[in-house]
């Protein structure tokens, strides 16, 4: 699992097809940032603000659902 940078201000998380992790989002914005889509446990999203830290990017405001099981 790898945070992967599209451009400047936009990055993803990977997803895990083993432990059926989804993709995850990320927005850099001037004023805060969003997640989009929130995992599938406590853990995922740990790993994913643990990413956020490793790259020196700033902790999300927000957070968008797009779908829900």
């Amino acid at each position: 699992m790898e945070l992967k940078k599209i451009n400047k201000c936009i990055y993803y998380l990977e997803s895990v097809r083993e432990t059926d992790r989804p993709v995850l989002g990320y927005v850099l914005g001037e004023n805060f940032s969003i997640m989009i889509d929130c995992g599938n446990s406590e853990s995922h999203i740990d790993a994913f603000i643990k990413h956020l830290d490793d790259n020196h990017l700033p902790h999300l405001k927000y957070a968008f659902i797009t779908h829900w099981h």
